[in-house]
C-alpha cells in the first residue's frame, strides 16, 4: 500500500505545485471598471505602443526570457531603447506608464537585469492589451503593472522607484 501511496503523493503535490505556479505566472486580476477607463490615443500612440509589445514579445515573451539571464547572453545586443509617441496624451497616469516603461527598459539594458525587462514587457503589455485595446476585450494575461489601472502603489511601480536612482546619466 506505500508503494502506491508515495507515489500518488509526489504526483499530487506536482500537480498542485504546478496550477499554483501558472496561477502566479498568470499575473492578476484586473481592476472591475477596466472596460470603462479604456483610453482613446491617436494612432502613432497606439502603433508604436503595440510594435513596442511585438518587439518585446518576440524577444522574451513565452519563456525566452531565460536567454537574458546570463548578463553576458549576446541576446542582451538584440535589444535598443524604444521610446513611445506621446502625441495628444494629456492624462497624467498615461504619460507615468509610458516614462515608467521607458526607464525600466534603460535601466535592464544598461544594468542587464532580466527582472526589469520582464517588468518593461509587463508594463507595455498591459498598456497595450488593457488600456488602449480593451474595446477587443483582450483576454490575456493582466499584470497589474500600470499605474493608469493599478495606481502608483502597484509593485512594478515600487521597483522602478528604486531602479531610477541607479540609471546612469
Amino acid at each position: 500500500m506505500k508503494k502506491i501511496l508515495i507515489p500518488l503523493a509526489i504526483i499530487a503535490v506536482v500537480v498542485v505545485a504546478g496550477l499554483a505556479l501558472n496561477m502566479v505566472n498568470r499575473g492578476v486580476e484586473p481592476p472591475d471598471d477596466w472596460e470603462e477607463r479604456v483610453v482613446v490615443v491617436d494612432e502613432e500612440v497606439s502603433q508604436t505602443v503595440t510594435s513596442a509589445h511585438n518587439t518585446l514579445n518576440n524577444l522574451v515573451g513565452w519563456g525566452r526570457i531565460e536567454r537574458f539571464k546570463d548578463p553576458q547572453a549576446r541576446d542582451w545586443n538584440q535589444i535598443g531603447v524604444i521610446k513611445i509617441s506621446r502625441s495628444g496624451i494629456d492624462d497624467e497616469n498615461m504619460l507615468k506608464d509610458i516614462e515608467v516603461f521607458e526607464t525600466t527598459l534603460a535601466y535592464a539594458i544598461d544594468k542587464r537585469d532580466w527582472r526589469a525587462l520582464v517588468d518593461a514587457h509587463r508594463i507595455i503589455h498591459d498598456l497595450d492589451l488593457w488600456v488602449l485595446r480593451g474595446d477587443s476585450e483582450p483576454r490575456e494575461d493582466y499584470w497589474g503593472a500600470t499605474v493608469y489601472l493599478e495606481g502608483k502603489d502597484n509593485p512594478v511601480f515600487q521597483q522602478y522607484l528604486d531602479r531610477r536612482e541607479n540609471i546612469s546619466p
